[in-house]
């Protein structure tokens, strides 16, 4: 891996939160780059384990902690296979839900567990545990977060970062 300040492109899934600080918005990500671990760095707090990420940015050499991604935009994205919504899920990213209601939720929706989350929260009521003020919860959760996204793209469309 050359170290350089070209600008480059990663694209790859959150394997591990290292660090993230709520006040400034700095993070350390590692991310699994073409079968590599690649630590990600810069204002990522929105981003959590289990999502894609599109970056750009460049490689810089940390005095202690070696070569980072050190990341100037980015993109997320909600995970779409079926272990990556479990894992995503399970790290109680959505309030109100844990390791045990994400595999409920993985094992009933499958891959179409997000989308039901956000857009079906009365489907949500199938599982045990999880009453209306809950569904409702989460739905409102997952609705934001794919408004937030949409947002962002349109963003970048019109070419800001």
């Amino acid at each position: 891996m050359d170290l350089n300040q070209e600008k480059i492109e990663l694209h790859g899934i959150v394997e591990n939160v290292v660090y993230r600080n709520t006040d400034n918005g700095y993070a350390v990500l590692e991310v699994e780059v073409d079968g590599d671990l690649v630590t990600f760095v810069g204002d990522l707090a929105t981003v959590s384990e289990g999502e894609m990420i599109h970056a750009i940015g460049s490689f810089v050499q940390h005095s202690n902690y070696g070569p980072q991604f050190r990341c100037t935009a980015f993109e997320q994205e909600l995970p779409k296979t079926v272990t990556a919504i479990l894992r995503y899920l399970s790290h109680g990213t959505v309030p109100g839900v844990g390791p045990a209601t994400a595999k409920k939720l993985v094992r009933a929706f499958g891959e179409d567990t997000l989308e039901v989350m956000a857009k079906e929260p009365q489907r949500l009521l199938e599982i045990k545990g999880i009453s209306s003020a809950k569904a409702e919860e989460i739905s409102e959760f997952l609705s934001r977060i794919f408004g937030l996204q949409e947002t962002m793209r349109e963003i970048q469309a019109l070419g800001m970062t």
